[in-house]
This record gives C-alpha cells, sequence and structure tokens, in this order.
C-alpha cells in the first residue's frame, strides 16, 4: 500500500513539474488545459483506494474486503488406483491414478529413505 501511495505521489509531481514548465500560452492551450485536467483525474481515481485504506488503518479501523464463495463438488465420488515398489530399503516409488466422472488425476513420488 505504502508503495502504491508512493507512486502515485511520484507521478503528480511529474505532472505538476510538466505544468509547471509550460509557458502561459501554453497552460492556456486547450489540448495541454485536457492532458493536465485527464492527469489529474486519472491520478485522484488511482489514489483514492491507497487514501481510503491509508486513512482507515490509521483510524484504528481495520481494512476489510467483503465477497462470498459457494463451493460444490461437481462429482460426489471418485475412483483411486494406485501402486507402490520399493526397490530397496533406501528408494520407493509411488503412483496413483484417479478417474470417475469429470476429474481425471495422477500423482507420483519418489521416496529416498536415509539409513538412520
Amino acid at each position: 500500500m505504502d508503495n502504491g501511495i508512493k507512486k502515485v505521489g511520484e507521478s503528480q509531481v511529474t505532472v505538476d513539474s510538466w505544468w509547471n514548465s509550460l509557458t502561459s500560452s501554453q497552460q492556456n492551450n486547450p489540448v495541454n488545459q485536457a492532458k493536465y485536467a485527464t492527469a489529474n483525474r486519472a491520478l485522484d481515481s488511482a489514489g483514492n483506494p491507497f487514501n481510503s485504506m491509508d486513512a482507515a488503518l490509521n483510524d484504528g479501523k481495520s481494512a476489510s474486503v467483503q465477497y462470498s464463495l459457494e463451493k460444490q463438488l461437481k462429482d460426489k465420488w471418485n475412483f483411486v488406483v494406485g501402486s507402490q515398489y520399493q526397490y530397496n530399503k533406501h528408494w520407493m516409488i509411488r503412483a496413483e491414478y484417479g478417474f470417475l466422472g469429470s476429474r481425471n488425476q495422477f500423482l507420483t513420488s519418489l521416496q529416498y529413505r536415509f539409513g538412520l
């Protein structure tokens, strides 16, 4: 959040520096006035969320996001077939394949046991 506030502030300084470097006749040019107004509106829009969060945090309030989630299983059942093989007392390999309905998955693992 602090980086966002800093970036918006730096951009505002750049826009203001550009505007102040123009002569009065260039500042009266409608094209330059439109660019300056548009840049200020964009920076205000970009800075508002940061300012709101910063104000809420400084007031001792916590910023929160409201959301909802509906989570349901597409299929209740899944069939899994697997096997494992121990090559020696240190190495073992394992594989599983799950299938049924709309979901398929494959899992493998290689295990090494230290001789402690």
